[in-house]
């Protein structure tokens, strides 16, 4: 090596002495003899310097004219560029430690950089900079590692030569024709010399130089993290949530960094984590923005156990992006990308996966003796009002208010629960409701006692004596989103009404407004309302019984009728594990159940299987029954979302009214017509035949813009609405009718009840054996006399004996409250020994 190499300047680098000198792949070699081929497919030969630990290989090779032209001109701070480099091999920890010698070349050139190290990612962000660090680096090793050529040359010399290989070869320094043959190395293997640098783990030395700033590095990033989760699960789709209180927001944030902690020592502690929380908590948000647009409210812990219900639903609906979205997706990008560039991270080891892992756990742990022992409701102050779960999220938080409901999923025994209490409040119903009219009574010997409980293998023993009872076929019909938007102020002659359906209800047995516990969404709690004669209003809002409660042997319709000797079938054209109903269905003593599966080929509108379809099949149910049937029919052919533009235009609808303009109302409209259109085909079909059927007729819900048609129509937003405004969006209609053959057969049997005209889906179970003049249980006919004074109940309110609603635990004013309010408090006690007593 030439001897003018020591003369360089360190500042600017000849590109002529670069190419004498630069050696420029340098890696770590623990006594390893094997051969790394070169681009070319040659193996050079390769010259060990050894040590008392011998711990780094060197092969020649050029600098590309390129990088020789970089490094040549002036370079700003070529005293970092050096001493980063130096600091990243560890040169100095390794000739402290592994007696590795420093040539006065180095030395003078490591004086001249100084002594100051720089983080190393600081060469990864700059290409140009790392490739200088490099070059400049690998020529210094390679004029120190040349024998003859500098001071310490013959030093080298004599501990190589002192120094053998394991198999007895003794190293030596590389020969002329080695020299030769790295000359001749292909281009770019400067860029191989600064990946290998910038990649070679750091020693003692180092790490505890950089080392405090890569643990602020991290901490800041996971501080980050934990904040910019906040907002992109809030700003989505709630504007204000930077004006969430503090006594809210710091929970929120306590709650998201446990979060945040768990998936990052899970992760362990790796950018990816962090990227994988935050893409968490944006997901949560996008969510809650679609649900919110599609069924008024966000998600409650409730939902989570619905996941395959929610993905089977999601094509009807139309996803879309907002400038609010775009911003929120496009700052979790830059995040990611600020992760991937300036977070620092090292390589995991076993035994750092197993102190990571464990402390996942115990942060679990931890979490959940926590959320066990402390009250959020009363703690944090946290109250979700179950009308407007939106602007109680809103308002205090995604994260606090989820875990506030989760807490409440958990059914708790109502104030003066006992077994006693229960005996007491349905003794007086043994033989019929006090004081309720002899003639709707049946006589004591023709009422049978609560059916048996459920035996091993699910049968429900059937009441003694009552076999076989002579009864009309019944089937009920849950129709899907089924509503009378001409209720709405402004709409009554708009073309908004189902006008056949007005027809069979002016001739109904019982007809009129159904309060429901749902709206936009939740039709499993409407099925649950009317099958079990529960109300959702004692169980909270965000409660789905179906998916969250085990109801074998629960007292319902379907087994009721079963212990009468009824065939009992239930019919849904949609996927069977939608709501765990495959499994609730068999719980409730349904014989069979008929979902989409077996209906294929089946005529539909709007891509949904029309009710027709569904009413052919219940017809054919009684048809192959020798007993009587009950069949419950769930529609879905009106299901959501209304802009899917698939209606025929023979069959299209307009809304006449100049306040509402809407394609999404046409749309539902179209889809209620047709409804209406397949129910006047049953009410002939039925009508027509010469067997006794009772037939049931409900609306789950109204559809999702039931607010936006609010405040179309009153002109103001729900938001601090009186009740009975409220409840506008939560009735639907409903009528009980017996066709022809019923009415002459069964005569004096079947009762026309004139005071049905409002009610709520817990009582029409009970409005349906009385009017049918079916044989009446104990929970029966306590029902009837808890209709008299609580005619109504749903998720919101209640509505008393005079017509008054009333908010849950608002003070109670005057006597027809308070009667209204003991009445409630003893329901609530006989629904829970109904539902989890033993």
């Amino acid at each position: 090596m030439p001897r003018h190499a020591s003369r360089e300047s360190p500042v600017s680098l000849s590109a002529s002495w670069l190419q004498r000198n630069t050696r420029s792949i340098l890696r770590t070699n623990h006594g390893s003899s094997a051969r790394s081929p070169s681009r070319d497919g040659c193996h050079p030969k390769k010259s060990q310097i050894l040590t008392r630990r011998p711990i780094l290989l060197v092969r020649a090779q050029p600098v590309t004219a390129r990088l020789a032209r970089a490094v040549s001109r002036p370079y700003r701070g070529p005293r970092a560029a050096i001493s980063g480099a130096m600091a990243r091999l560890d040169l100095l920890d390794g000739h402290r430690r592994a007696g590795l010698l420093l040539t006065p070349n180095m030395k003078k050139c490591w004086k001249m950089a100084g002594t100051r190290p720089i983080r190393a990612s600081w060469c990864r962000r700059s290409t140009v900079g790392m490739l200088c660090c490099a070059a400049a680096m690998l020529s210094i090793l390679g004029g120190s590692m040349d024998t003859g050529t500098t001071a310490g040359g013959g030093r080298s010399r004599k501990r190589n030569d002192a120094t053998q290989k394991p198999n007895g070869g003794a190293t030596g320094n590389r020969d002329d024709r080695a020299e030769a043959a790295g000359n001749t190395s292909t281009a770019g293997s400067a860029a191989d010399a600064a990946r290998t640098v910038a990649h070679r783990p750091r020693g003692p030395f180092s790490a505890s130089l950089v080392g405090t700033r890569t643990a602020f590095a991290r901490l800041a990033f996971f501080c980050g993290a934990v904040l910019l989760g906040f907002c992109l699960l809030e700003a989505p789709w709630n504007a204000e949530f930077l004006a969430i209180p503090r006594s809210h927001m710091i929970p929120n944030l306590l709650i998201l960094a446990l979060g945040c902690a768990i998936v990052f020592l899970v992760g362990q502690r790796t950018r990816a984590s962090l990227a994988v929380f935050v893409g968490l908590c944006l997901a949560a948000g996008t969510a809650n923005f679609f649900l919110i647009e599609f069924k008024g409210q966000p998600i409650v812990p409730a939902d989570l156990f619905a996941l395959s219900t929610a993905a089977s639903v999601a094509g009807g609906y139309s996803l879309f992006l907002t400038p609010r979205l775009a911003a929120c997706l496009g700052t979790f990008a830059a995040f990611s990308v600020a992760l991937a560039l300036g977070c620092p991270q090292r390589k995991v080891t076993r035994w750092d996966a197993a102190v990571n892992c464990l402390g996942a756990i115990l942060l679990v742990v931890a979490g959940a003796l926590q959320f066990n022992a402390v009250d959020i409701r009363e703690q944090c102050a946290v109250k979700v009002d179950v009308w407007d779960v939106r602007g109680s999220y809103g308002t205090q938080g995604t994260a606090l208010c989820f875990l506030s409901r989760a807490q409440e999923l958990t059914p708790k025994p109502p104030e003066g629960y006992s077994a006693e209490a229960v005996d007491a409040i349905l003794a007086p119903f043994a033989d019929g409701p006090v004081g309720a009219p002899p003639d709707t009574v049946p006589p004591s010997g023709d009422i049978p006692t609560l059916p048996a409980a459920a035996t091993d293998d699910g049968e429900t023993a059937a009441v003694e004596g009552m076999l076989p009872y002579d009864g009309p076929n019944v089937i009920a019909i849950m129709n899907e989103t089924f509503s009378d938007l001409s209720s709405y102020p402004g709409l009554e002659d708009a073309n908004a009404a189902p006008p056949f359906f007005r027809e069979v209800a002016a001739d109904a047995l019982a007809s009129g407004d159904v309060y429901v516990s749902a709206m936009g969404g939740g039709t499993c709690n409407s099925e649950f309302e009317f099958l079990t004669g529960a109300s959702m209003g004692n169980m909270g809002g965000g409660v789905y019984p179906y998916v969250l409660y085990d109801l074998e042997g629960v007292d319902n319709l379907a087994a009721a009728f079963r212990a009468l000797g009824y065939g009992t079938h239930a019919i849904h054209p949609a996927e069977a594990s939608n709501w765990r109903r495959d499994r609730i269905y068999e719980q409730l003593g349904f014989d069979d159940f008929d979902d989409i599966t077996t209906m294929e080929g089946a005529a539909t509108f709007r891509d949904l299987v029309t009710d027709r379809v569904t009413y052919e099949r219940a017809l054919q149910k009684i048809d192959e029954g020798e007993a009587p049937q009950f069949v419950f029919d769930v529609t879905i052919q009106n299901h959501g979302g209304y802009d899917t533009g698939l209606v025929p235009p023979a069959d299209a609808v307009h809304l006449e009214s100049e306040q509402v303009e809407s394609a999404e109302v046409d749309e539902f409209l179209a889809a209620i017509r047709q409804s209406d259109e397949d129910l006047r085909w049953l009410v002939d079909e039925l009508n027509a035949r010469d067997e006794p059927t009772i037939v049931v007729f409900f609306g789950d819900h109204q559809p999702g813009f039931a607010d936006w048609l609010f405040q179309k129509t009153y002109g103001h937003s729900v938001d601090g609405s009186p009740l009975e405004e409220v409840q506008q969006r939560y009735r639907t209609p409903y009528f009980i009718w017996a066709n022809a053959v019923a009415r002459t057969q069964y005569g004096n049997r079947l009762a026309k009840i004139a005071d049905a005209d409002v009610t709520s889906l817990n009582y029409l179970r009970s409005l349906l054996t009385e009017a049918a003049g079916l044989p009446e249980t104990p929970q029966d006919r306590y029902q009837r006399a808890l209709r008299g004074v609580l005619p109504a109940i749903n998720l919101n309110g209640y509505r008393d004996g005079e017509g008054a609603w009333h908010w849950f635990g608002e003070a109670v004013e005057g006597d027809v409250q308070q009667r209204a309010e003991d009445a409630l408090k003893s329901y609530r006690i006989i629904q829970h020994a109904q539902l989890f007593g033993e």
